[in-house]
């Protein structure tokens, strides 16, 4: 999930609270795979490199060379994982670059959808990463 803008780059930063909740979803036992499609390559560096947001993996499409909707960036972050997609979750806020291709791989997905304009069925929707953790981060039944 995204909110605007990086100061004097065409790149994004994650929403008010994604770090947090990233956190919290680590503590709970998650392991946490960030794929991002980017134009900068800086989307580990914008995490801290794990000091904000302390994560498995980021696998950042500008740097392997591979773009979200591909399978293989996300069939790379379930093998960093170590992980079958039937036992992950992948949140992210476009039903066609997100969305799709984790149901087509079997995952679970969450569309974060602000605005709650999204009326498609067939997979969750979320208002923020932050509201997903509240609502279904705590059992770790799917990291």
């Amino acid at each position: 999930p995204r909110s605007g803008p990086l100061p004097g780059s065409s790149g994004w930063v994650a929403e008010p609270g994604a770090a947090g909740a990233l956190r919290q979803l680590v503590d709970r036992g998650w392991r946490v795979a960030v794929v991002s499609n980017s134009t900068h390559g800086r989307i580990e560096q914008l995490l801290g490199s794990g000091r904000y947001a302390p994560v498995t993996v980021v696998l950042d499409s500008a740097v392997v060379g591979v773009e979200k909707p591909d399978p293989r960036i996300f069939e790379a972050a379930l093998e960093a994982l170590g992980a079958a997609p039937s036992d992950c979750t992948h949140v992210g806020d476009s039903v066609p670059l997100d969305v799709r291709p984790a149901l087509e791989l079997g995952m679970r997905a969450v569309h974060v959808d602000p605005l709650g304009a999204c009326a498609a069925t067939g997979h969750d929707h979320a208002a923020s990463l932050a509201a997903f953790v509240r609502r279904d981060g705590h059992d770790g039944a799917a990291p």
